[in-house]
């Protein structure tokens, strides 16, 4: 028998009372004096949720209640009407199958989930977008992390014509820019935006024995524009942002994905993948 506080759906009143399942295999609601049979499919018998208390819903619009979760899961099983949701959650195979499950769902989209989809969106974004996000990633480490150039004008210049010179013979949606900025702090270096704007420093310059040294670094930047490894490697570093996106509905927020996009672009190493 299961105690239960039984309300009829006409009145707030609460009554006690009890359920036992008959030789019928009926459910049997006893109140007052008699009882009251019931198919257990014409019933609606809430899941087990902790020790929060079991509803058992009727045809005829009442409605019980009990803390008897033991009882009802053993008046269910005998039965065989106990829900499969709450075999498996009672089964620690089932449960430790699950655990295991999860590891290598969360390992295959971290492995292979993410880069997959971090290659279609960066393919995706519009040139409008691009420019943006490059113009606003450049402010940015303007701010933050670089400095103004102090090659002269004529040295800028021949760089800037070297430069136009290679990029006329890539044939793609994107307008190569050449600028240079200086940073101490991060060292001889060169990094691309997702527009095509090269920033070049002049730690880099210095360092390099001859222009065609320069240029040589410049096509491995355009190389990685056109194949949108600057993006794709933003997408995949940044996909706990993507994934508190899509759970709070703003995937790629403004807010939080600008605020990564500058420092990320700047510090991103190109896998071994993207090297090849």
């Amino acid at each position: 028998m299961i105690s239960i506080n039984y309300y009829d759906g006409k009145s707030s009143r609460g009554e006690s009372g009890y359920l036992s399942l008959g030789a019928d295999g009926k459910l049997q609601l006893h109140v007052h004096e008699g009882y009251t049979g019931y198919s257990l499919k014409d019933v609606r018998i809430s899941d087990r949720l902790g020790a929060t208390p079991r509803i058992f819903e009727f045809p005829d619009g009442g409605r019980a209640e009990t803390i008897d979760n033991d009882a009802v899961d053993h008046m269910l099983r005998g039965s065989g009407e106990l829900s499969w949701v709450h075999r498996l959650e009672v089964n620690r195979y089932a449960v430790l199958a699950s655990v295991v499950g999860l590891v290598f769902l969360v390992w295959g989209m971290v492995q292979f989930g993410v880069p997959w989809a971090a290659e279609r969106l960066a393919h995706a974004v519009p040139p409008t977008a691009d420019k943006t996000i490059s113009e606003q990633t450049l402010a940015a480490l303007d701010n933050a992390l670089l400095d103004p150039s102090a090659l002269s004008e004529a040295r800028r210049t021949v760089l800037r014509q070297r430069f136009g010179q290679l990029a006329e013979s890539v044939s793609d949606r994107h307008d190569y820019q050449l600028v240079f900025r200086s940073s101490p702090k991060l060292g001889p270096n060169a990094f691309a935006l997702p527009s095509g704007t090269i920033v070049l420093f002049d730690e880099l310059v210095a360092l390099a024995k001859n222009d065609d040294e320069v240029l040589s670094v410049l096509a491995h930047e355009i190389g990685h524009v056109k194949a949108r490894h600057g993006l794709r490697g933003v997408l995949q570093d940044s996909a706990v942002v993507l994934v508190i996106g899509v759970v709070t509905g703003d995937v790629l927020s403004s807010s939080s994905f600008a605020a990564l996009l500058p420092v990320l672009l700047a510090e991103t190493r190109y896998s071994r993948e993207f090297e090849v």
